[in-house]
């Protein structure tokens, strides 16, 4: 081999090493180094997702109203839907159908997708299967990482039942015709994404979170529920719903 094949075989290396590299350096100065670290695991190891099943949940009172209250505590429409600037709600009629938003951290929009059961933009087509993955796993459902900020981080200590009757829940809101563009990630954005769903057992991340429920931090509004809701299964939903450090 010539010299100069030599030289250009090392170029062809080096390129996507320091173009990685680079990604890495912007992740981790600009989000912090534990996101440059799932940043590596997305380029090198992709997304873990399991398999789609053909479960179902079944629809009742008891979980339709249950769902109501969890989505409403975990505030999911403020991001799926457009929202009056002064309250925050959903403006009538937009609940649930989606938004686009510009954020301040990123260059590129934020695309919050139709969850209503709206058949040609909306989530009718998606099984329950699908929308529990999305919620709890992280996995879009036609099998793409979700952005993170989709709590799905937090959402994954869930109970089966809660999950199940958000779903429902989900299932019966009105549905809104809103046709909005996929979400398309620039570098290094595309790969960062990827190192974040993982494939924990929800029994095992449920116990992660009692074990922790001590140093978790909350927002206000959530603490006195806490204190109400002593019990296993209401401390999981708890910070399921909120995630953060108490101070």
């Amino acid at each position: 081999m010539s010299r100069r094949w030599k030289i250009a075989a090392i170029l062809v290396l080096l390129v996507p090493i320091l173009v990685l590299g680079a990604g890495g350096v912007l992740i981790g100065r600009k989000f912090g180094w534990p996101f440059a670290w799932r940043f590596v695991v997305g380029t090198f190891a992709g997304t873990k997702a399991r398999p789609l099943s053909s479960r179902t949940f079944e629809r009742t009172p008891a979980r339709l109203e249950r769902g109501r209250y969890l989505v409403e505590l975990a505030r999911c429409f403020v991001c799926h839907s457009e929202t009056d600037p002064k309250t925050g709600m959903p403006l009538p009629g937009k609940m649930g159908a989606g938004r686009i938003r510009q954020s301040t951290e990123v260059s590129f929009p934020l695309i919050f997708p139709n969850i209503t059961p709206d058949p040609e933009t909306g989530a009718s087509a998606w099984t329950d299967d699908m929308l529990a993955r999305a919620i709890r796993e992280g996995i879009a459902h036609d099998g793409r990482a979700l952005v993170p900020i989709m709590r799905y981080e937090n959402f994954k200590y869930l109970s089966d039942e809660d999950l199940a009757s958000v779903v429902v829940y989900l299932r019966s809101i009105p549905p809104v015709r809103n046709s909005l563009p996929r979400m398309k990630l620039p570098f290094p954005y595309n790969l960062l994404v990827k190192g974040f769903p993982r494939t924990d057992h929800p029994a095992d991340a449920a116990t992660r979170a009692v074990r922790s429920s001590q140093t978790r931090r909350v927002p206000d509004q959530f603490r006195r529920l806490f204190r109400l809701s002593r019990g296993a299964r209401q401390r999981r939903t708890y910070f399921a719903l909120c995630g953060r450090r108490d101070d």
